[in-house]
């Protein structure tokens, strides 16, 4: 490719400075490596060539990280449930319009917000009085580098509150079977007073 098509007058030690821009395809990460030489002529009808210069630019690879995290304000319900979410750029370009949206929530709960190189940013969110259960959830956090080049991370935090029935602790996968087994406890008891009760001995 010529980048300069029309032959100039240099004069000894006068240099001549030009930029070119080109487009490229190369994925994020690569090295592109681009080489050029000068042709000049000391005499009108002696032509040479320069030594090739050789150059490189790294074409810039953002990135960027998402930790979720949940606590509860206790282990027994009711109890608040708070998701701390801390979002990194570790990518080696600076990220715009950074935010994070909670999939569970359906609520955005960070940003937009812009993040330089290495820069990291932290918000919370709290649910009160939460019933017994298990909370598991996933947020997602999105940014764009200058070029405008998604990139995006996701985490999952999981949560779990217990219940006391009888001064026992329930846990919640166990809940729905403790339930059942005392419904079944009541049952047979209403079968067994009813037997009893027409032999004539209640």
């Amino acid at each position: 490719m010529e980048l300069w098509g029309r032959p100039v007058h240099l004069r000894p030690h006068a240099p001549i400075t030009f930029e070119v821009t080109v487009d490229n395809d190369a994925p994020l990460g690569e090295t592109i490596i681009n080489e050029a030489k000068a042709l000049y002529t000391e005499t009108v009808s002696q032509i040479r060539s320069s030594p090739a210069v050789t150059d490189g630019i790294r074409i810039n690879e953002p990135g960027i990280s998402l930790v979720k995290e949940c606590q509860v304000s206790s282990s027994m319900a009711p109890a608040d449930i708070t998701y701390t979410y801390t979002v990194e750029n570790t990518g080696d370009s600076d990220l715009f319009d950074v935010t994070v949206y909670d999939e569970t929530l359906a609520l955005t709960v960070l940003g937009p917000i812009d993040l330089a190189m290495g820069q990291e940013a932290s918000d919370q969110h709290t649910l009160f009085d939460q019933p017994e259960g298990t909370y598991t959830n996933t947020a997602t956090a999105t940014g764009f580098d200058e070029g405008g080049h998604e990139v995006t991370d996701s985490d999952t935090a999981t949560c779990r509150i217990s219940t006391m029935v009888g001064g026992e602790i329930i846990e919640p996968w166990l809940s729905g079977s403790f339930y059942v087994a005392q419904g079944l406890a009541v049952l047979a008891l209403g079968a067994v007073f009813s037997i009893l009760r027409n032999r004539g001995q209640l």
